[in-house]
């Protein structure tokens, strides 16, 4: 198409198409190089053109006198093939008739296509070979196992090939074949296997002789001497995998019940021949002897009662810086622990011999007990050691500082009382010992105050003969002389007062009297607390 002055060139496919033109304006439309206009004010509206095998549009449409054409350029040169049908038992698909279209070729099922299944369209208009075939599938003749036979109505597409085997035989797997779509049977030509009884066993105090257990196989059966066959002496494996009869038994002598050893006891289920019998031992005792005896064939049993001992855990060693007590060492017997003064126990402070003859715990360890550090404030804490049960501590005061309470302490477990202050030279101060509650230390009464002791079932007297036996008791630390040092707060408010009004007294009297009468007064007014 040429260009007009209201129009525009656009030229796909190798035509120029118009666009732009306005309502009840004439459309001049002409074709280029190989095209041509077919179509025009003739009403053939919304043609598809093909040009060198492409199926995009050529074609531009205009509305003239509100009625809608299009105009379509063809390739006058172009020619293409003829129209394919579809082949018996197949079916073709075709991209198109033109110069470079293929035509694509396929079966139904069972069917499949010797040859080439692609054919294309060439530039004289002929396809470029001939139609192909579907030919039927088959798959190959199958043979009949061995031992066995075949059943086969033939050997194409779906037909069926059955497998049989002779009495005595079974198959090893589907006896029905089908040949496939891929030319193949769908299941493995099966084999034909024996028929196998399986091993049958000795009757008890006899014997079974066989050779083989697969079809067709005999048994034949013996009891030992003095004993008697009871049913058939032989045995046939069927046709069908089994043995026709069932087994026969010996008849038995029998060597009468046992007794049990002392201290223990004998299990079986049986007195008969080649019966076994086993021995026990009650807990805490060990077996003397085999733990098993059998019934002879001369009914006597063969091993004669064993013996139960008692087990016995051997001796144990006292902790360092501590002792181990015990009245025995065999089942069932307690050891007991303690400590030397100024150990505590880390560990159970008892020990039993258990039913396998070994201690149940591992032995315990005395550890040394150790005090904290002592806080003075204006002043110096010395140690004679490492604050262990024993050690010493002395305490002076700063320049201008004097010591209220005692100058040396002891280590129990917790610091001998009272406690130690540095207060400023020339005031007075009532020192009284600050009560504790924390004795985890003290081994005043072991089972309340150690934590760590486990005093097992053990009776009253048993825990209080071992605490007089084993124990040291520091008698500084017992509750009747802990009370003589340390004071008592009383919660009433009117003995609270009392107390803050009596001391204030005292203060007032001691700048008028000797320092004897102090000290005297000191102890009344303890003792008055108290």
């Amino acid at each position: 198409m040429e260009e007009d002055k209201k129009g525009h060139v656009a030229t796909p496919n190798n035509s120029v198409i118009y666009s732009g033109l306005e309502n009840a304006e004439e459309c001049m439309a002409h074709c280029i190089r190989n095209t041509s206009c077919v179509s025009s004010f003739n009403g053939n509206d919304n043609k598809e053109c093909l040009i060198y095998n492409s199926c995009s549009p050529c074609s531009s449409i205009y509305t003239v006198g509100f009625i809608t054409y299009t105009w379509i350029c063809v390739d006058s040169v172009q020619s293409g093939c003829p129209e394919l049908q579809h082949i018996l038992h197949g079916y073709v698909y075709t991209s198109g008739l033109n110069i470079g279209d293929t035509a694509s070729y396929a079966c139904e099922l069972g069917y499949t296509l010797p040859s080439s299944s692609t054919r294309f369209c060439t530039s004289n208009g002929t396809w470029n070979s001939s139609e192909p075939a579907c030919d039927l599938i088959t798959c190959p003749t199958p043979l009949a196992p061995i031992n066995g036979s075949l059943i086969l109505n033939g050997s194409s597409f779906l037909d069926h090939a059955i497998y049989l085997c002779d009495i005595g035989y079974y198959l090893s797997s589907s006896g029905i074949a089908t040949c496939n779509a891929s030319g193949l049977w769908d299941t493995t030509a099966p084999t034909c296997i024996i028929h196998d009884c399986g091993n049958l066993s000795n009757p008890d105090n006899g014997f079974v002789n066989i050779a083989s257990t697969t079809y067709g196989a005999i048994a034949n059966y013996t009891c030992d001497a003095g004993y008697n066959l009871n049913g058939s002496n032989s045995n046939t494996c069927n046709g069908t995998g089994v043995w026709n009869r069932r087994s026969p038994t010996c008849t038995l002598i029998n060597c009468g019940p046992m007794l049990n050893p002392s201290n223990g006891n004998v299990s079986y289920s049986s007195t008969t021949y080649a019966s076994v019998a086993n021995y026990s031992c009650n807990i805490g005792y060990f077996l003397n002897g085999s733990r098993s005896t059998m019934c002879a064939a001369d009914g006597h049993w063969l091993n004669l009662n064993p013996g139960c001992t008692l087990y016995d855990c051997g001796p144990l060693n006292s902790p360092n810086n501590g002792t181990v007590n015990m009245t025995n060492t065999t089942y069932g017997a307690i050891a007991i622990y303690s400590c030397d003064a100024g150990y505590f126990l880390a560990g159970s402070y008892n020990n039993t011999c258990n039913a396998t003859g070994k201690w149940n715990n591992a032995a315990p360890v005395c550890s040394r007990i150790v005090c904290g550090n002592i806080t003075i404030t204006n002043g110096l804490v010395s140690y004679s050691g490492a604050k262990a049960y024993g050690d010493h501590a002395e305490i002076t005061c700063d320049a201008g500082y004097q010591l209220s309470g005692p100058s040396t302490r002891t280590c129990f477990g917790i610091w001998s009382q009272p406690e130690s202050s540095c207060i400023a030279i020339g005031a007075t101060t009532l020192t009284t010992a600050k009560p504790t509650n924390v004795l985890k230390n003290l081994y005043i009464m072991p089972c309340i105050c150690n934590t760590e002791a486990e005093w097992g079932n053990l009776t009253n007297d048993e825990i209080i003969q071992i605490l007089v036996k084993e124990l040291t008791i520091d008698p500084s630390q017992t509750t009747v002389e802990r009370s003589k040092r340390e004071s008592r707060q009383d919660p009433r408010v009117s003995s609270a007062n009392m107390g803050r009004l009596a001391i204030a007294v005292i203060l007032i009297i001691l700048a008028a009297v000797i320092i004897p009468d102090l000290i005297t007064l000191w102890r009344a007014l303890n003792r008055w607390r108290n």
